[in-house]
């Protein structure tokens, strides 16, 4: 049995693992992907606000910040963030501190015991389980707190992330389904795209939207350069969750470091 089970690996998720792990706890950080980041990497929420950090989610940012090409971009209290980079330090300051990582897994049901709460979870090789005496949802999407209520999630909104090659015009950005549009400083475009309202979302409309900006690019001389991993996808908050199960609140995708600098110090409160 571990100290604490966390899912997932974002900011929040790699910070109080390192924290607790420091400290002296037995810790297993879970992770539905093989990489780090959340919705960073994920999603491409690649535009961050960094301002105020603070202990170890300080130190995570600027443990990426100093590696060669890190950021995309940067203004007073934003970055652009380079996903790549962010994936190998994360991994790289797990592996320092000693924390146990179980990476390509999913929650499926979560148990209350007398001696402690037992996660199921679908991984490659099937149905495991792992116990902990204590839980924390890291999750952008707050799985295990809707997992925990029985509570069937509502898709709240969607918006698809990516990048492009430098453009020879800018023609494209008049495209009605582009709701950001953000320079970088070599010139590419780091776009956000929202679908149509009432349309819903599949990976159906995820291709309709990315073939139609493809051939608005190439008329423009540039291409789709990355794409994210999932769509971004906001769902309605989670009850609030007590006791031995905590989870991370909802939160903007731009403030991934901001959230996770005030949820540790949340969680450090409760535990005083």
């Amino acid at each position: 049995m571990h100290d604490y089970i966390i899912y997932n690996a974002s900011i929040a998720g790699v910070a109080f693992a390192i924290e607790k792990k420091r400290a002296g706890a037995s810790v297993l950080l879970l992770n539905h992907y093989g990489f780090c980041g959340g919705v960073i990497t994920e999603s491409l929420a690649l535009q961050q606000k960094t301002n105020g950090l603070e202990g170890i989610v300080k130190e995570l940012f600027e443990a990426i910040q100093k590696e060669h090409r890190a950021l995309f971009g940067q203004a007073e209290d934003e970055v652009i963030l380079n996903p790549e980079v962010v994936k190998s330090v994360l991994l790289y300051q797990l592996m320092e501190a000693g924390v146990e990582c179980l990476f390509h897994v999913h929650p499926k049901e979560i148990k209350e015991e007398q001696d402690g709460i037992t996660l199921q979870l679908v991984a490659k090789e099937g149905l495991i389980e792992r116990k902990a005496k204590r839980v924390i949802d890291a999750s952008f999407e707050q799985h295990i707190g809707h997992l925990y209520h029985g509570q069937k999630r509502t898709l709240q909104s969607v918006v698809l992330n990516l990048m492009t090659t430098v453009p020879q015009k800018e023609r494209f950005l008049t495209w009605a389904p582009i709701d950001k549009a953000i320079k970088t400083a070599d010139g590419r475009y780091f776009l956000t795209l929202v679908p149509e309202k009432g349309t819903g979302y599949n990976a159906l409309i995820g291709n309709a939207l990315t073939d139609h900006l493809t051939i608005h690019l190439q008329a423009d001389g540039a291409r789709i350069q990355l794409l994210p991993t999932q769509a971004l996808l906001s769902y309605q908050e989670a009850p609030q969750m007590k006791g031995e199960v905590q989870c991370v609140p909802t939160y903007a995708a731009n403030e991934a470091f901001k959230t996770a600098n005030e949820f540790l110090k949340s969680l450090i409160a409760l535990e005083v």
